[in-house]
This record gives C-alpha cells, sequence and structure tokens, in this order.
C-alpha cells in the first residue's frame, strides 16, 4: 500500500509560510500540530503536445524523484516526458509523519482548509 499524501501548490505553502501558520525545516513542514515530510512534486493537469499521454500521468500527483526515476524533464510549469509535453502545477507533496487520528479525512480537510 502507498504512503497517503496531499497535494499542496507552491503558492498555498509559501501563504502559509510568510503568515506564520506554517514553519519548514529541511524537508518537514509543521502545519498546526501536525508535521509532514515534504518533496517537490507537480500535479500533472493536461498533456498538451498530441502525444497521447503514454504513460497516463495526466490527473496525476508525481514527486520530482518520480519524474527523474522516468527520465522527464521538469521546467516550471511544464514537463517533457517522451513525445509527450504535460502542463503542471508546481507545488509539493506532503506526508504526514505521524497517525492523523480517527478519521484522517477530516483532519486533512481541517488542516487544509482553515483560513
Amino acid at each position: 500500500m502507498s504512503q497517503a499524501r496531499v497535494f499542496v501548490p507552491q503558492e498555498a505553502l509559501e501563504s502559509w509560510l510568510t503568515s506564520g501558520r506554517a514553519v519548514l525545516a529541511g524537508d518537514t513542514l509543521a502545519l498546526d500540530e501536525q508535521r509532514f515530510a515534504v518533496a517537490g512534486a507537480v500535479r500533472v493537469l493536461a498533456e498538451v503536445a498530441g502525444g497521447g499521454d503514454a504513460c497516463s500521468l495526466v490527473g496525476r500527483v508525481q514527486t520530482s524523484a518520480q519524474l527523474e526515476a522516468l527520465g522527464a524533464e521538469h521546467s516550471g510549469t511544464t514537463v517533457l516526458l517522451g513525445d509527450d509535453a504535460y502542463q503542471v502545477i508546481e507545488g509539493y507533496a506532503l506526508c504526514p509523519l505521524a497517525p492523523m487520528g480517527s478519521d484522517p479525512y477530516g483532519e486533512v480537510v481541517r488542516l487544509f482548509t482553515r483560513p
């Protein structure tokens, strides 16, 4: 079973850090009482070159390490992989470092929708 993770756009994380809501130390993010491992990632929005999305990436979140393993090139809002070019949103994949409680979905909603 894969580890649960949440994608957070770069702008959202920067806003949390600027407002003091979150603290980033190395590859660990503290948000309210919860701590997360942080990895650079992208959310793949669309294949834009007409290549057909051979790796089925559209709609998925891929970490930088996953993109590298695939042999993809990432630059800004674009990822190139073989004949495919993808439009992406840059951000981070956050993985909880401790159990989220009896209602993990509710806990994630509470954490990420609080103003």
